[in-house]
């Protein structure tokens, strides 16, 4: 899968059709799928870039989850787009006085329906966003367009993304700024060469299946990540599907490890889960961990644009503990890799702290306080023989 991003662009394109084929389900099953394809595939498409995808996925989820709402802002969709008709002939004209003609190779108006991409917000918090594409004809042009966007109105401040200089994991590239116009209304402009805004809509389809697509890797850092998953998850379909949602679908944060070379991790990852990216198991010899030039505990949260660097030692410094410092399901499953090469007794003996670690965090005493019954129960609850084939699952 992982070699083959083929294999994922068609599975796609399946979820599509079955989505474009719901109408002939039961509403409890339409709604199973649904949220299946919100969950898992809308965010896939957004991994590989295909944008056209992606949007027609997500507006299938939303028709068959909640209906009803559903028809109520898609009216108010409809009713937007009416008036920014008003507006549409005056920005286009502005445009063409202002920008010459290779800052101006195409512009597209996509106002369009934006759904809250957090669950906890609701659905009805939904807005229309006025957005307008120029195609400029090389990177240079695309800035130009910017500072010349920026003296026809006011950008509005923090809009402003430079993705053409670092460009997001998925290989989108483009210039983003918002600005205010008169009459109140926000613009959301995306400035993009020819090549980039069509790799926007498309996304690696144009690597994957274009003539001269033979043989070619496709190079997205999160591609890697997904090959290291699929490695270390071979054969647990289970563990493979919550590796692929907790590290690879939640979007990502952008890590250097010097001037030349960066690394993309899940939001909410620590130092430690960044070394077992950059090092597989070498990193259970890390021994020290600076960030943006000073000492960190390996449990430190990690921030976009941070500078990391690792120490690592001649021996194993690995200890079970480090499972409660990671976040990922790639870090946590090499943490188990090497438990798993300890000495039976020595798992016995890891898998009893493991568990008095836990009780002292609930507050709950000392293993020796649990009676030998009470150890069959519990073992025994959760599907166990005895109270040592409990630790040994451990």
């Amino acid at each position: 899968m992982q070699d083959d991003v083929r294999v994922i662009i068609i599975k796609l394109c399946d979820r599509l059709h079955n989505m474009q084929s719901l109408t002939t389900f039961r509403p409890e099953k339409q709604k199973r799928i649904s949220l299946d394809t919100l969950d898992i595939f809308v965010k896939i498409a957004d991994r590989l870039c295909i944008g056209e995808l992606k949007e027609q996925l997500e507006d299938l989820s939303f028709r068959y989850l909640y209906p009803d709402l559903y028809h109520d802002l898609k009216a108010q969709e409809q009713a937007a787009l009416d008036s920014f008709e008003k507006s549409k002939k005056k920005i286009l004209d502005l445009l063409q006085k202002k920008l010459p003609d290779s800052q101006r190779k195409a512009i597209y108006f996509r106002p369009q329906l934006t759904f809250p991409s957090e669950k906890h917000i609701p659905l009805n918090d939904a807005e229309v966003v006025y957005k307008v594409i120029v195609v400029s004809e090389t990177e240079t042009d695309c800035f130009l367009t910017l500072q010349s966007i920026h003296h026809l109105w006011s950008n509005i401040r923090g809009t402003f993304r430079d993705y053409i200089t670092l460009q997001r994991s998925n290989g989108y590239q483009a210039l983003e700024t918002s600005v205010a116009m008169e009459e109140g209304l926000a613009l959301k402009f995306v400035i993009q060469t020819p090549s980039m805004y069509e790799y926007s809509m498309k996304g690696v389809v144009l690597e994957s299946f274009s003539p001269s697509a033979a043989g070619k890797k496709i190079k997205l850092p999160w591609i890697e990540h997904l090959k290291k998953i699929h490695q270390q998850t071979r054969e647990k379909s289970d563990d493979y599907m919550t590796a692929l949602e907790n590290d690879i679908l939640r979007g990502s944060i952008v890590i250097y490890i010097d001037q030349h070379r960066q690394i993309y991790l899940p939001p909410r990852s620590t130092a430690l889960d960044a070394a077992f990216l950059q090092y597989g198991p070498e990193a259970y010899r890390l021994e020290s961990i600076t960030l943006d030039q000073k000492p960190v505990q390996f449990s430190h949260p990690l921030k976009d644009w941070q500078t990391i660097h690792f120490v690592l030692s001649n021996h194993n410094c690995i200890d079970f503990r480090w499972l409660k410092l990671v976040q990922t399901s790639y870090a946590r499953s090499l943490i188990y890799e090497y438990l798993k090469t300890l000495s039976p007794q020595r798992q016995h003996t890891v898998a009893q702290e493991m568990l008095q670690l836990e009780l002292t965090e609930m507050g709950s005493g000392y293993l020796e306080e649990i009676s030998p019954k009470r150890q069959l129960e519990v073992a025994k609850k959760l599907a166990c023989r005895s109270w040592s084939e409990l630790l040994e699952g451990i």
